[in-house]
């Protein structure tokens, strides 16, 4: 038995129950109702959490071979990610805000081409297998918008390479022949990833310390996979998170 799915699967058991207190619950408390004296908890805390996400992977830039073709960059998969976040303040408005996760950037591309069977050009339809998966940090800057409950994240995000295959395949037109061109970690493969984030997230308050806060990101990967092709993932997150915060 697999341990990772069975994590998986409770995390997300957990943001499923927790989401239907989101219509019981309030939003975190605004920032005037908060004095020197109060005893309600301050919306900008010390927050520890966890989060499960659905992104949706965007690749641009293209990949050439290494049969005779070129893969564009006009594929898109929903692949999931999950991790911890912790939130550390700086001032009234803005905090420290970091997450760590494990991301599935993988996918898969399509394109025709040329090739030869039995002496003769006939046409074949190449795919690409892309293996990509990273552990990423983001570390955000959260700034408190004036309306209650609303945030702004912005900052860098850096992942670390803990897989990345491509595996290179062509079919052909006709007598349905099979030809695997790659399998591997090409040559010049980069282990990190280097991206910039831009998002927005709704707090609730679902039971004294508890908030639940949905949030939606964009994750603009600066970096190539390989050094030699121009092929990099972007990819637009829908997350809920479940957070704690301590006086």
């Amino acid at each position: 038995m697999r341990v990772v799915p069975v994590i998986r699967a409770i995390l997300l058991f957990v943001m499923f129950i927790a989401s239907f207190n989101v219509v019981v619950g309030q939003v975190e408390i605004p920032r005037d109702d908060i004095g020197a004296d109060s005893t309600r908890i301050d919306r900008n805390g010390f927050q520890i959490g966890i989060y499960g996400a659905l992104a949706f992977i965007r690749y641009i830039g293209d990949w050439d071979g290494p049969c005779s073709c070129l893969f564009n960059a006009n594929r898109g998969d929903f692949r999931p990610a999950y991790g911890l976040s912790l939130s550390f303040p700086i001032t009234r408005e803005t905090a420290l805000f970091l997450r760590f996760s494990s991301t599935d950037l993988g996918t898969y591309f399509q394109t025709e081409f040329s090739d030869s069977l039995q002496g003769k050009q006939v046409g074949w339809v190449g795919r690409m297998d892309v293996d990509y998966r990273a552990f990423t940090v983001e570390i955000l800057l959260r700034i408190i918008a004036s309306q209650e409950g609303f945030r702004l994240l912005v900052g860098p995000s850096i992942g670390f390479i803990s897989e990345q295959n491509f595996r290179v395949t062509g079919e052909s037109l006709v007598g349905l022949v099979t030809r695997e061109y790659m399998n591997e970690t090409p040559e010049g493969a980069s282990n990190t990833r280097l991206g910039f984030m831009m998002g927005v997230e709704y707090a609730f308050r679902v039971w004294d310390k508890l908030y639940v806060i949905p949030n939606a990101t964009l994750d603009y990967g600066w970096k190539r996979i390989v050094r030699y092709q121009t092929l990099r993932p972007n990819y637009y997150q829908v997350a809920i998170g479940i957070a704690y915060q301590f006086d």
